[in-house]
């Protein structure tokens, strides 16, 4: 790793910053992704502390650093440092101590959460000399060996049975350690001879106890101290109770208690000399630092009265002062620029990085990216997991792009680098001119056999706090996994669903497939349990459905049965119109006008998605179309949500067909009554070959004399009744959809493939994208920035969203910038006001435009390219990309200023929009930041009116489940009775905390599982999850096979499965399916062993061999297998 990590990460940019480092103690880095941010901290030459505010975000960091270093180790924060206790988990105080003990030993980076950061730690000296190393070939004086093992908190017993204990039989020790470790030392005489167990020749002891413990003359102390504490009579028996306690046991987990009177360190006391310190964004380090002693204060004061704590323990968290003043080189890791209480830059480094794309099955969209990366000049690697390299370098070789498998990569001979290394995101870092491609980014492998999975997770994603819809009982709220233990003693996970009145749902992790995360509004009533409810609720909706339906399915209907027009083409005739095109045109946009060729030159009618980023060249593909319908004969009707874009499609399509004569109109509100009429007249007469407008193309006065194509900007834009419209032409007419950010419902038909869709990701070679800056909001900054842009002869927006002060703002900021010439504009205005600002603005009438969110689309002006929104945190992601895209549409390089006020706190959701809004900012980011808003609003009423207040009712995932059920009855189809089988296993399923940290993501794996249709599916997701998170314990092994099993069992008709030790059962859901020639053919085979029931139609799974509960299970699935089709 080391000389792959060199390769890429030794460059300008970064070396520049780690050399600053080592000759000024404070320096920051702003602009870096969180992504990149672990890749930094890897690369640092001596021993990194990385530092974030929160578990979650400690995880991640982890995993990356340490698939790119050596001994990476992770201190995690005690569960408390107040409260005695008299148990306490002796994995925690473990790895806490076994982390310290490899900071001290070897370890090359620690990652730690601010939580942690705060808490003292065994003083080093005696920590030190506490833990010991029995090392192969040594030899021991057996007694004090002992001593050493009972003084660490190990506990001696005749026959092991938990971790923390170790037994001395003869010339053989055998300790149990944490986390399952167990090693068995072999003695002969004092000489340790063999080891058991470990990977290498020596067994490392740590201690077992959070401190060491006080003599009795300092309990005795601690006791005076009591006893001064005016408090109530119990209070004071309680302290005593606990100090009584305290000196019973010198050396437990419990012992944090004894913290503020025992000798501590802090963890800068821990770290080696040559140690670099990364504050993961320092703001909120120290937002979450003021949080945690602020409830510390009030802890100590509460739990003091109580008589659990002295107020000396208002001591037991360490001091500011201590945790953020290490007398080491700082490095603030910023994704947004600004400055920290506690942190004050010596310089600042700027970078420039966005992330990568989402690849889930998309091996041409990942070609794509690094083929635009490479024309760039810029390095590229892909790191694809565990045996990966070879599999993802093949798959790309499809698409021409050669990727070299390893470490050596010549220049000029590959477009790459691909590496069997476990990374879960990358990065393209354009300070470096470096382009990272993570193995979750790759969706865990690129075959397209993961696409289906891909698009559901993206959509359907469940995390605690989220509000769920189980098929049976309705909309609830997850309240995350609870494991419980079973009457036979075995551990299993349970989804936990909150409904009305409180009750609670158990989902075990088999049955998840049953949720879905709900998306349809905000705050849904929940249902009542036991699913009567839901079912009445749920037969209304369809009820809804079908009568709304019914007019729906002969449109579709007819679509699918009428043939439309072969168009020709002219291949002269096109390469002619084709060469007056003054661009030279991308990849894509040549790869989406054969995909429009091919659907115009077929009989089928045309309903396609056009998807691009602002001025990445949709309109030439939609010109392209539209000049071969013409020279066919028919006409074209181009249909904008806005005057002022359809004015714009006039003038841009008026341009590109001078040369042939082809009869351009437009139809808005900018026409006079009577050229209104004539241009109707002509369009009815077939003297007009292409017609751009407004809505008022949809007038019931309209006529076509011979309408081909209708091409559709910004669909989303337009109104309830003006879709009814549109969509009764769809059946009729090719249509032809363009889209910069598609709203979730169309980007969810398209890859759902109810519609065809194409994507225009290749920026125009002269584009730049646009620098985007999120900042604190102060006068200074506003008039800098609006000074700057007309200086240079531009036009810059203000968006401010509150209508009922936007002329006191607009007055204020014609006194910081006098040279303004300031028009306001916004959506309460009167329709024809607001369009005449507008187009004032856009014929540079004035210079600042003033005004709401309503110029997120259909605004097209060059000359404006500065954009300054104020209070941005309170927009939504769409709307700060859509806006952001208002600027940066000409060769000039565009700025754009997301602002929120000084002083105010981001909430958690804020924060992660404007970070995402910067992290976003390369050209192309249109269908990702789609993909992001998918996630955040969840996807829209599919089938127009009156619907949107069904699909609330129960959740846009079971609205759909319902209509497809709604339309196949409406058709005459049978529904499908699919016999779903309950399994009553006694064996230990689940996926250990420690295996998948994150709650979210275990869900995330239950739902998958539970989910598959097929066993290449559940082999699939299996063999992905091993590679994420290592192999699999036998926990996760069970869970896998108990997949297996339901699915065959259900396959096979099947409704209960029933394991026991020794004994299983099969019952079947109906006769048929028990009375057929498979299932006797299998009983033949399988002899005495399994036995048709005497009571109902059930086989009984009975034999010595089936003792243990893996073999039974095995020949269950074994049997099942042969019932298959």
């Amino acid at each position: 790793m080391t000389k792959f990590f060199q390769r890429i990460t030794h460059t300008q940019a970064y070396d520049s910053l780690l050399e600053d480092s080592r000759n000024k103690k404070f320096i920051a880095a702003f602009g870096v992704q969180p992504t990149e941010k672990p890749f930094i901290a890897a690369n640092a030459d001596g021993f990194s502390l990385y530092v974030t505010s929160d578990y979650v975000e400690a995880q991640r960091v982890l995993r990356t650093v340490s698939a790119l270093r050596q001994e990476v180790v992770y201190l995690p924060s005690k569960e408390d440092v107040l409260l005695y206790k008299r148990e306490n988990s002796k994995n925690s105080v473990y790895m806490r101590n076994y982390a310290l003990y490899r900071m001290l030993t070897g370890a090359t980076a620690a990652v730690v959460t601010a939580e942690a950061l705060m808490q003292y730690l065994p003083e080093k000296h005696k920590f030190l000399s506490d833990c010991f190393t029995l090392q192969k070939g040594n030899g021991y004086d057996r007694s004090t060996l002992l001593k050493s093992l009972v003084e660490c908190g190990y506990t001696r017993v005749d026959g092991i049975s938990a971790e923390g204990e170790f037994v001395l039989r003869g010339d053989i020790l055998d300790i149990s350690m944490p986390f399952g470790k167990r090693y068995r030392a072999d003695f002969f005489d004092d000489v340790l001879e063999e080891i058991k167990g470990a990977e290498g020749d020596k067994i490392e002891i740590n201690p077992l106890y959070e401190t060491t413990g006080l003599a009795a003359e300092k309990l005795s102390e601690v006791q005076k101290l009591a006893d001064r504490q005016r408090v109530s009579p119990d209070a004071h028996a309680r302290l005593s109770e606990i100090i009584s306690e305290l000196s019973l046991c010198a050396h437990r987990a419990d012992n944090a208690w004894l913290i503020p009177f025992v000798p501590t360190s802090v963890i800068f006391q821990y770290l080696p000399q040559n140690t670099t310190v990364f504050w993961d964004e320092p703001k909120l380090l120290w937002e979450r630092t003021e949080f945690l002693y602020r409830e510390h204060a009030q802890r100590v004061a509460n739990l003091t009265q109580a008589g659990e704590i002295l107020p000396l323990h208002f001591t037991a968290l360490a001091p500011k002062e201590s945790i953020f003043n290490g007398d080491f080189p700082q490095i603030a890791l910023q994704t947004l620029p600004y400055e920290a209480a506690f942190f004050h830059p010596q310089a600042i480094h700027n970078f420039r990085t966005t992330a990568v794309g989402s690849y889930y099955g998309g091996e041409d969209r990942l070609a794509q990216d690094i083929r635009n990366w490479k024309r760039l000049d810029y390095d590229v690697v892909v790191l694809a997991g565990e045996d990966g390299a070879k599999p993802v370098a093949e798959k790309l070789r499809q698409y021409n792009v050669f990727l070299a498998e390893g470490e050596k990569l010549l220049p000029g001979m590959a477009d790459g680098l691909v590496l069997s290394v476990g990374v879960e995101k990358g990065f393209v870092s354009h300070s470096n001119r470096l382009a990272v491609v993570g193995t979750r980014d790759l969706g865990r492998g690129l075959s397209r056999q993961t696409l289906s999975k891909g698009k559901k997770q993206a959509f359907l994603s469940v995390q605690k706090g989220d509000y769920v819809v189980h098929d049976i009982h309705g909309i609830g709220l997850c309240e995350g996994i609870k494991k419980i233990t079973t009457a036979s003693g075995e551990q299993k996970d349970y989804v936990v669903v909150m409904y009305k009145h409180g009750d609670r749902l158990f989902v075990p992790a088999d049955a998840t497939d049953m949720l879905s995360r709900y998306s349809g509004g905000e705050n849904p009533s929940l249902s009542k349990l036991g699913g009567e409810e839901f079912a009445r609720v749920k037969s209304k909706v369809k009820a809804g459905i079908k009568a709304m339906s019914i007019d729906l399915l002969k449109l579709y209907a007819q679509r699918e049965k009428a043939r439309g027009f072969r168009y020709h083409i002219d291949d002269f005739l096109e390469e002619e119109f084709q060469q007056y095109f003054p661009y030279k045109a991308t990849e894509d946009q040549l790869k989406c006008q054969k995909e429009i060729t091919a659907d115009l030159t077929s009989d089928r009618i045309m309903d396609r998605v056009l998807v691009g980023d602002v001025g990445f060249g949709k309109t030439e593909v939609a010109m392209r179309a539209a000049f071969d319908v013409v020279s066919n004969g028919y006409q074209v009707a181009v249909l904008a949500p806005t005057t002022i874009l359809s004015e714009q499609h006039y003038k841009t399509f008026s341009q590109r067909m001078s040369h042939f004569d082809i009869r351009v109109e437009c139809l808005n509100r900018f026409r006079t009554a009577e050229q209104q009429r004539e241009i109707i007249k002509k369009l009815k007469e077939g003297k007009t070959d292409i017609v751009v407008g407004t809505h008022r193309l949809l007038g019931k006065d309209v006529d076509f004399y011979r309408l081909g194509l209708l091409v559709l900007d910004e669909e989303q834009r337009f109104g309830v009744e003006h879709k009814e419209k549109i969509k009764s032409l769809k059946t009729s007419v090719d249509v032809l959809t363009l889209s910069a950010t598609p709203i979730p419902r169309t980007l969810h038909m398209a890859l759902s493939g109810i519609r065809d869709i194409s994507t225009i990701t290749t920026p125009p070679m002269e584009r730049m994208a646009v620098e985007t800056f999120v900042v604190e909001q102060n006068d200074a900054l506003v008039a800098d920035v609006i000074t700057r842009e007309l200086a240079r002869g531009g036009q810059v927006y203000c968006v401010y969203n509150r209508v009922q002060s936007i002329d006191s703002f607009a007055t204020r900021l014609a006194e910081l910038v006098p040279q303004a010439k300031i028009i306001v504009a916004h959506g309460q205005m009167p329709e024809a006001a607001l369009e005449d600002a507008v187009f004032a603005f856009s014929q540079g009438k004035g210079n600042v435009l003033v005004c709401t969110t309503i110029i997120e689309n259909g605004i097209d002006i060059p000359s404006a390219n500065t954009l300054l929104v104020f209070d941005s945190d309170k927009l939504g992601l769409s709307q700060l990309y859509q806006l952001r895209g208002r600027v940066g549409r000409s060769d000039k390089l565009a700025y754009a200023y997301f602002t929120y006020r000084q002083d105010k706190i981001l909430n958690e959701d804020a924060y992660k929009r404007l970070a995402s809004i910067t992290e976003y900012s390369e050209l192309g980011s249109g269908f990702k930041i789609a993909m992001r808003d998918l996630e955040i609003r969840g996807a829209g009423n599919i089938l127009g009116r009156e619907q949107h207040g069904h699909m609330m009712k129960v959740g846009y995932d079971m609205y759909a489940r319902l209509l497809k059920e709604a339309v196949a009855e409406l058709k005459g189809q049978k529904a499908e009775q699919r016999v779903v089988a309950e399994l009553d296993v006694d064996i230990e399923a689940f996926a250990p905390d420690d295996y998948i940290p994150v709650q979210s993501e275990r869900i995330d794996f239950y739902r998958r599982l539970a989910g598959c249709g097929s066993i290449e599916e559940i082999a699939s997701v299996a063999a992905q999850v091993q590679e994420v998170y290592g192999a699999m314990p036998r926990p996760v092994q069970n869970l896998v096979s108990v997949a297996r099993l339901k699915l065959l069992a259900s396959s096979a008709g099947v409704s209960k499965v029933v394991v026991r030790p020794g004994r299983g059962e099969l019952v079947f859901a109906q006769k048929q399916y028990m009375m057929n020639k498979k299932v006797f053919d299998a009983l033949a085979e399988s002899g005495d062993r399994v036995s048709p029931s005497s009571s109902g139609y059930s086989l009984v799974f009975s034999s010595s061999d089936y003792l243990q509960k893996n073999r039974l299970m095995q020949a269950i699935e074994e049997f099942l297998v042969k019932l298959q089709n």
